[in-house]
């Protein structure tokens, strides 16, 4: 088993040097997780297993730790695929969510992730030897879906452990990225200033991508999420998802550029005043 699990993972990275799509990467992850899965079902299944101590040890260990990678995989799939495209503020709260997520699936089975984490054995014959299944524990452990050739009471919980452990991981290493951004962002600010913009946030994201169409910044690479990030940092505003805003703004009936057309009164009517004096 362990040939095969050490060769497995050669093939999951080399996905992951090929594919530079993340969302992609993941989707070939998952389809390999599931090729080798279904293969060590066969085996299991054709073979079974000499005593219980040896079925024990495939349900505690080896099984979940090619389980987790499958869970981890569709977990990161998930995360990618519904990663809001706002600012560096909401990205991190995004995040933060769902590490927030994670701790509270470790509490809800808190009494199970202390009996695995600290080694315990004193009841590794019922949570991992097949046809142990009560409705009281298929109940604590969430198992509706059993097979009950493949599959103990809490073996999935394993695998979800260990697939959480290096979505906690990934979640940080991205967190850790934001805040390098953010940092290089207020780095460019004059602090001694302290502006904070009071017009309403739809008006500010307005305003970014009129002055992103009239490429005023000379940048040429400056992406909206840059801009955005810019102004929510010298104006201490948070803008949200201002691709939501945006498309609404897009969708309104009439005034369109409500903000820019009140600017450009407001501008003239300054001028004309300045005149009359």
């Amino acid at each position: 088993m362990e040939n095969m699990f050490n060769a497995f993972e050669r093939k999951l990275n080399s996905i992951i040097l090929e594919e530079g799509n993340i969302l992609k990467r993941e989707e070939r992850s998952v389809e390999l997780c599931v090729v080798i899965l279904t293969e060590l079902k066969a085996q299991v299944i054709k073979k079974d297993f000499p005593a219980k101590e040896n079925e024990i040890d495939f349900f505690k260990i080896t099984k979940p730790r090619f389980e987790s990678k499958l869970k981890y995989h569709v977990a990161l799939f998930d995360l990618e695929k519904h990663k809001p495209r706002g600012s560096l503020i909401v990205q991190q709260k995004y995040f933060e969510k769902k590490l927030k997520e994670i701790d509270n699936f470790i509490q809800a089975n808190i009494e199970f992730y202390t009996y695995y984490k600290t080694g315990a054995i004193h009841f590794d014959d019922v949570y991992f030897v097949r046809g142990k299944h009560s409705t009281l524990l298929t109940l604590q452990s969430c198992v509706f879906d059993i097979d009950l050739n493949f599959r103990t009471s809490h073996d999935h919980l394993i695998s979800q452990i260990l697939a959480y452990e290096m979505l906690h991981e990934y979640l940080l290493k991205q967190l850790e990225s934001l805040e390098v951004k953010n940092n290089s962002t207020i780095s460019q600010v004059d602090t001694k200033l302290k502006l904070t913009w009071v017009e309403s946030k739809t008006s500010l994201i307005e305003l970014i991508y009129a002055l992103n169409s009239q490429g005023v910044f000379g940048n040429i690479n400056a992406e909206i999420k840059d801009i955005a990030a810019y102004f929510e940092m010298i104006f201490n505003v948070d803008l949200g998802d201002y691709y939501r805003t945006y498309h609404e703004i897009k969708g309104r009936k009439s005034g369109r550029t409500k903000f820019l057309d009140g600017m450009k009164e407001n501008l003239i009517r300054r001028m004309d005043f300045a005149d009359e004096i």
